[in-house]
């Protein structure tokens, strides 16, 4: 099958309005991707092209991948000089960079030590020169981020695509998701009653699953 987006497999989706239609035709042109909108107020919206466009799953690094294919991580390198190779896990290797518009392979970001993922999150702020009132704070909320999405934890998932497909960057949804955290991981942690720190992670779940791009850019 052709790639998403292209003139033989356009985006199709299904809009309620002509500002939901216009802002998505609009990401697609950014991306010089193919489209087709249908606008049908009466029934219920179809964005799951769109969504899957703008998420795009990441290979999985398997022993499918010949040691001399382009690694799946984006170096640019191959396969057997960046993530298969046999120190692919040591610090300043593919394990250990860290981009936040790019999600880190599961498997590699979690064989990171919890420092390690800390460190490697404030060298990429301070490559970009990103001021921060606080940079240890802010890597460790990141990484409590970036923790949840390589484990898997649906509310969060689910929160992250919902607030890049309503405009924002993965880096800017990482924050966005991190500002919820901020507000209840330090009472869920320092909760002596485990009932009580049950309670605060329902509240915390509830929270991120009520998270939208509008909310945040408006906080």
């Amino acid at each position: 099958m052709a790639k998403l987006g292209t003139k033989d497999h356009p985006i199709i989706v299904r809009v309620k309005t002509e500002e939901r239609g216009q802002y998505i035709a609009e990401k697609c042109e950014e991306r010089g991707w193919q489209y087709i909108i249908g606008f049908e107020p009466d029934k219920p919206e179809n964005i799951s092209d769109f969504e899957k466009a703008m998420n795009p799953p990441r290979p999985a690094l398997s022993d499918k991948i010949a040691r001399n294919d382009p690694c799946p991580c984006g170096s640019g390198k191959k396969f057997k000089k960046c993530c298969g190779g046999t120190d692919a896990k040591q610090p300043g290797t593919a394990a250990s960079r860290y981009n936040p518009e790019v999600q880190p392979d599961p498997g590699m970001w979690l064989a990171l030590g919890e420092m390690e993922r800390r460190s490697v999150i404030e060298d990429y702020h301070r490559a970009a020169r990103i001021t921060l009132p606080n940079a240890t704070v802010h890597a460790v909320i990141h990484a409590v981020v970036e923790n949840q999405i390589a484990e898997g934890l649906d509310p969060v998932l689910r929160a992250m695509r919902r607030l890049v497909t309503g405009g924002l960057t993965r880096h800017e949804a990482v924050h966005a998701i991190g500002s919820v955290v901020a507000e209840h991981i330090f009472e869920a942690l320092n909760a002596g009653n485990p009932d009580h720190a049950k309670t605060m992670e329902a509240i915390y779940i509830a929270a991120v699953e009520r998270l939208t791009a509008k909310e945040w850019r408006q906080s």
